[in-house]
């Protein structure tokens, strides 16, 4: 058992650091979520993408969780910043 645990945490992205966008079963493009200093954890048997979602102020220090099997994909980036267009940032 020992070693299947190892082997499947070898298999963990780490997002140390890093902002996600995360694209949602069922659910628009448009309408996926930002999730800074995400984890993976296991919570009661299921794998969970766990974090803050920094673009929503009444949760923005509260811990959001999201079920592993309902995320379709995913961007990674290393800060939120990253996921504006070119024109956003330079202010035009």
């Amino acid at each position: 058992m020992e070693m299947m645990t190892s082997a499947l945490e070898d298999q963990i992205p780490d997002f140390s650091g890093r902002v996600l966008f995360v694209y949602l079963t069922g659910k628009e493009s448009a309408e996926g979520l930002y999730i800074d200093s995400p984890q993976i954890q296991m919570i009661h048997g299921r794998v969970f993408l766990v974090g803050i979602t920094p673009r929503t102020p009444k949760l923005s220090d509260s811990p959001f969780c999201i079920a592993w099997d309902r995320i379709d994909a995913y961007v990674v980036a290393d800060s939120i910043d990253d996921f504006m267009d070119d024109t956003e940032s330079s202010g035009e």
